[in-house]
């Protein structure tokens, strides 16, 4: 690590710190989902709660690791509407996903760093981009979620997330100051 990336690293959780008691709730925690060893499908099922870790991500799930790309979430009424769209009922955790999130949409944008109850923190690093395993999910997925298959998220403070914490927006950082990764 970098002097000036540690100082980043510092003023974002001071940042995070100052935002604390005036962050506003957005929704709930829909579903959470995890799969530990590697498998032909997308899919992750539904768990109790995950361990999330800066440096790891979703501690234990196969994608585990560092980078831009820890966390991977998608918003229940995106996930709903293209549930209706192709005709199918799939899970949640069928695309992938490790986070099922009741909240607008418009909340779940690159930029916005989400709070859960337990004080873990993400921040919403950029779009996901469909693959073709989609198609296994359901016929028509792949072009369905082209711009609507959830979007990426790194850890910046650790702690168990589980169905229906609550979710706040901490704090929203502009996209196109956002560091691209953390050093």
């Amino acid at each position: 690590m970098t002097p000036a990336s540690g100082l980043r690293q510092r003023n974002a959780a001071s940042r995070l710190e100052t935002a604390e008691g005036t962050a506003d709730t957005i929704g709930t925690v829909a579903t959470v989902c995890s799969r530990a060893e590697r498998s032909a499908s997308i899919r992750k099922p539904p768990v109790t709660s995950v361990l999330l870790d800066p440096d790891r991500g979703v501690v234990g799930d196969v994608h585990s690791g560092p980078g831009e790309r820890q966390v991977a979430l998608i918003a229940l009424a995106d996930l709903d509407a293209l549930r209706a769209e192709v005709g199918a009922r799939f899970e949640c955790g069928a695309m992938g996903e490790n986070l099922v999130v009741d909240a607008p949409p418009s909340a779940l944008v690159p930029g916005a760093r989400l709070a859960f109850a337990s004080g873990a923190t993400i921040e919403v690093t950029r779009p996901r981009t469909p693959c073709v395993e989609l198609e296994d999910v359901a016929r028509g997925l792949l072009r369905a979620s082209v711009g609507r298959a959830g979007l990426f998220a790194r850890v910046l403070v650790g702690g168990e997330v589980r169905e229906g914490d609550t979710v706040r927006v901490a704090e929203l950082v502009p996209a196109a100051i956002a560091p691209a990764s953390v050093e």
